[in-house]
């Protein structure tokens, strides 16, 4: 998920077909801690964050969502550090699921 308006230190990316927050507790225990969906909803009662949706996610990707926040300080080895542990958690739990 991109636009030109968006926070350089905030990326959110979808894992197609896994669930964000079971993919969530992976990487937490792995000591990555991230979150799922959007910080800026409203309405509880919505299954989804009518940013996500505006932001073109449909609602079959949407509980994919996960959302990186970085600082100005995080190193480019902490950046890899979090792809690594992402891809490895994300690759296992869609084993996992077949």
């Amino acid at each position: 998920i991109s636009s030109d308006s968006s926070s350089p230190y905030i990326l959110s990316l979808v894992a197609r077909g896994l669930r964000g927050e079971i993919l969530l507790h992976r990487v937490n225990d792995r000591g990555l801690l991230i979150g799922t969906g959007s910080a800026c909803s409203s309405n509880a009662k919505k299954r989804y964050s009518r940013v996500i949706l505006a932001c073109g996610v449909s609602e079959r990707d949407a509980d994919g969502v996960i959302r990186l926040s970085f600082s100005d300080e995080t190193t480019e080895e902490e950046l890899g550090e979090a792809a690594k542990i992402l891809n490895e958690e994300a690759r296992s739990l869609s084993e996992d699921m077949q």
